[in-house]
């Protein structure tokens, strides 16, 4: 398993992640109208966007890593719905915690504080949330 940059080729596979019902409900903000709206997004950022790939599975997920200062670094994930409770979620986090600190000391993220599931795995893997607000929890981890 591993992380691939995003091409033209597949990020349709971020748009059907992104746009799905059961992905949807815990992210910030909409989802693209169409794949037309969505291309145009990713022409502008495709740099920041990660695809876990399996050798067996293809695409299961996606991340980004977008930097907010020197030595900071906001990360994001989804994972399709069908591999979700398989144990994939832990990978394509980690290898994307891994990625940002290679050139930064703290780390970011935003979740919904309904995604239980995440949150349990983000305390796990070393984040502490340090706010909450409209329904969202801000959490941080340092590179040591």
């Amino acid at each position: 398993m591993k992380l691939i940059r995003v091409t033209k080729e597949n990020m349709e596979f971020i748009y059907r992640v992104r746009s799905h019902p059961e992905v949807d409900k815990y992210l910030l903000g909409e989802p693209p109208a169409n794949l037309r709206e969505h291309g145009k997004f990713m022409g502008q950022n495709m740099g920041r966007f990660r695809i876990l790939w399996d050798d067996v599975y293809g695409n299961i997920g996606y991340s980004q890593i977008t930097q907010l200062k020197p030595n900071m670094a906001e990360i994001g994930f989804c994972l399709h719905p069908d591999f979700q409770g398989r144990g994939f979620g832990v990978n394509l986090v980690e290898l994307t915690i891994k990625e940002a600190k290679k050139q930064n000391d703290f780390i970011v993220l935003f979740v919904h504080e309904n995604n239980t599931r995440a949150i349990k795995l983000y305390h796990k893997l070393g984040f502490k949330k340090v706010s909450s607000e409209n329904e969202v929890d801000f959490m941080i981890s340092s590179k040591d």
